[in-house]
Order: structure tokens, then sequence, then C-alpha cells
């Protein structure tokens, strides 16, 4: 996801969820359910030589009888489609997020008079519990990605806080961090 980091005073740090990036990113994966539930749903039905745009509108003209009666289809006779038919629901917790973020926003509220950590305006954490800002590098899909979290003074709390591919925005957001919580900053090497 996309952050937008505002600092609203000396004091405090604001970083809020890109609602637009969480709107596009719940189109798509329901784009991806209903391609990839179009295609499942018409193995064996839609013309063996129709082409990609046939196969989904079959699934569209399909009624909720007509696609339980597909369902049971595939799992009596092919039942090797069922593990395809699940899939999908990997992508589960990603839905529920992103409508989250779309329907209230998501808001990480560093507030240095009150010395508290708030999430969407509820308080998750005291700065007092505070041990270290760690910054950590880690490699996905082929390039360097940068987390950062606040770890806790009994090392079993963490609050991770970001998490994007440019070093130096997520050094400067720890530094800015460590200040307003007055604990220190770590940076650690790249996992392998």
């Amino acid at each position: 996801m996309s952050y937008k980091i505002k600092k609203p005073n000396p004091q405090s740090l604001v970083i809020t969820e890109n609602r637009f990036l969480a709107i596009l990113n719940l189109l798509y994966t329901i784009g991806f359910f209903v391609v990839w539930y179009a295609i499942i749903f018409s193995f064996g039905e839609a013309d063996k030589e129709s082409g990609f745009f046939t196969k989904v509108m079959y699934f569209f003209k399909l009624g909720p009888a007509e696609l339980w009666e597909r369902l049971q289809l595939i799992v009596s006779d092919m039942p090797y489609l069922l593990i395809f038919l699940l899939i999908p629901f990997i992508l589960v917790r990603s839905v529920i997020n992103n409508i989250l973020v779309v329907w209230r926003g998501d808001t990480l509220f560093f507030d240095g008079q009150i010395h508290q950590v708030l999430h969407n305006k509820q308080q998750i954490a005291s700065f007092a519990e505070f041990d270290r800002i760690e910054m950590d590098s880690y490699r996905s899909e082929g390039r360097k990605e940068y987390s950062l979290r606040a770890i806790g003074k009994d090392e079993e709390m963490t609050l991770d806080i970001a998490a994007r591919h440019k070093r130096d925005e997520i050094y400067r957001l720890g530094q800015d961090l460590s200040k307003i919580t007055r604990v220190k900053f770590v940076e650690l090497n790249e996992k392998k």
C-alpha cells in the first residue's frame, strides 16, 4: 500500500493509507475473482473453440440454481478443479483490508503531546512501551523492500508502521518517529 505522511506539528506524525489505491486494488481483485470463476464454471459448457470473452459472458448468464448445478458437476466430474475453486480465498484477507481502508480509512497517529499512538482514533500503545524503532530490509519479488516497526520493551510487542521500496523515505520516517517517541532508531541488515 501507499502511505501519505504528514507532520501537523513538530511533536506529531500522521501516516494515512491511500484510499484511492485501496479502491483500485479492490476493483482489481474483484475483477480477478470474476474472470477466475467465469473460466472455471465455463469448463465443458461453453464451446471449446469459443474465445475468452464468450466464456466470461457464459458465467454471467448462469443463475444461482445453474451455478449450484455447475459447482456440483465440477466437484463430481472434475474434482481436481476443486483446488482452483479454493485458491482465490487466499485473497479474502486482502479484500477485507481494502474494504476497511475504503470505508473508514487507516491512520496511524503518533501524538507527541500525549505520548501515545492512535490507530483510527483509538489508542493502541504508549511511547513508554517502546524500546526502539527498527528499519529492516528484505527482498520481495526481486527488489529490495524496507519496513519500519516499533519494538516494545518486552520484545513481544511490535507495531508495523510502514513498508516501501524506497530506503530514504523509510529512513527519514524512522528518524522522525525516533525524535517524536524519544526512543532509539536502529537499522538492521538485509535478511537473506
